[in-house]
């Protein structure tokens, strides 16, 4: 997964959105962030949305997607709310 719509970061801020894209035409499918508290956690086709709380705990988190077509391939990222 990619940063989408032009980011150039896996960081994102409190209070803002991240927007992280799959390649290669995969559609994501069960995307989901860990620790989940603080963020909400939308897909649509390629696209999966982070948006984070004003007061969601900055650190790090792991972003996990599945492919819509084959549940056994999985994306993984890293990212860090600041």
């Amino acid at each position: 997964m990619l940063p989408g719509g032009g980011a150039a970061s896996f960081q994102v801020a409190r209070g803002a959105t991240l927007v992280l894209s799959a390649t290669d035409g995969v559609a994501i499918a069960n995307g989901r962030v860990d620790p989940a508290a603080g963020m909400t956690v939308t897909q649509m086709g390629s696209d999966l949305t982070l948006v984070v709380a004003g007061d969601a705990a900055t650190g790090i988190r792991q972003v996990l997607a599945e492919d819509a077509s084959d549940s056994t391939h999985l994306a993984r990222r890293t990212i860090e709310v600041v």
